[in-house]
């Protein structure tokens, strides 16, 4: 039978560089029997119809688009995907992360939609440890100015794999759940490693491999969270904040005693994914954590970088 394979993510698994390089070789995996539907870079149009949160979802409040604008897109978006279902024979791969904190009755309505274009909804999700995932978090939302830096240390939020799992696992049964650690996919690419679970039977050489979101470093965690106190979420601020993404340096990473509590909140979590899914994401090195704040020279290095692009303190 048909199957549907819906990756949802988690949070910094590499998704939105996966979505890109799909949806850039849609007609590459077409030919070989796997439909990427629609034109957009992912599905997350399906999410005002089946996420709980309807069209007030935050992805769509984001982008200035009104709840009932966004439920006319849905139904249209979704109309779409069914004329593509019944003209292909193949196996069809959806993407979103937006998936990936829906409860179990939306599961069941998924499930259901599939289900009646003959397709079997299996689903394909990215796990990491919460140490790492705190770490790649709260770099993206520095850079976005979501957050400073001391507010995301205190905070120390994760996406828990077993809240979003748990709902798909009592819908769907573990043998339609591939729930692999994002430590395997970085090995052989995150695109090719999804295309392998969906045993697709192309070439994955001629499948593009397109990069998603770029992290700052350690010191440019420090320059941006910087900029973001001092002047704020201007457009003109926005664009020199790009431009930390090339200041090198050490990788951004958690203080030591940081990075430990996380480690010992998420212990649960980590055993939980071992004994259902018998994957264990790794955690970090010690020398991976940020041991020691910047001495005087290093502050003043930073100081020279902000005013290199243009700010004057």
């Amino acid at each position: 039978m048909r199957k549907a394979y819906l990756h949802i993510g988690l949070p910094k698994t590499a998704t939105t560089s996966i979505q890109k390089s799909l949806s850039e070789s849609r007609q590459e995996l077409r030919n070989n029997g796997l439909l990427y539907p629609g034109d957009d870079i992912d599905h997350a149009l399906m999410i005002p119809t089946f996420h709980q949160n309807g069209g007030q979802h935050f992805r769509f409040a984001r982008r200035n688009m009104s709840p009932e604008n966004a439920v006319e897109a849905s139904t249209t978006f979704i109309a779409g995907l069914v004329e593509e279902f019944r003209q292909f024979d193949g196996d069809v791969l959806i993407s979103s992360e937006y998936f990936s904190d829906i409860d179990q009755s939306k599961v069941v309505e998924l499930r259901d939609f599939f289900a009646k274009s003959g397709l079997v909804l299996e689903i394909v999700c990215y796990v990491r440890h919460p140490v790492a995932q705190v770490t790649s978090s709260l770099n993206q939302r520095i850079k976005l100015g979501r957050t400073t830096l001391e507010e995301g240390l205190v905070a120390l939020a994760w996406q828990s794999s077993r809240i979003t799992l748990e709902p798909y696992l009592s819908a769907l049964g573990r043998k339609n759940l591939h729930v692999r650690s994002f430590n395997q996919a970085v090995v052989k690419g995150p695109t090719n490693d999804l295309l392998s679970i969906v045993g697709y039977h192309g070439s994955l050489d001629n499948v593009k491999q397109l990069r998603g979101n770029d992290s700052l470093s350690m010191a440019g965690v420090f320059l941006v969270d910087q900029i973001n106190q001092l002047y704020g979420d201007s457009s003109q601020h926005r664009k020199k904040r790009q431009l930390m993404l090339g200041v090198g340096g050490q990788k951004f990473q958690l203080p030591a005693a940081t990075a430990s509590l996380v480690e010992e909140r998420g212990q649960e979590e980590v055993a939980w994914l071992k004994q259902t899914f018998q994957v264990e994401p790794l955690g970090p090195e010690s020398n991976d954590c940020y041991q020691t704040p910047f001495d005087e020279e290093a502050i003043r290095d930073i100081v020279q970088l902000m005013v290199r692009v243009g700010y004057r303190l």
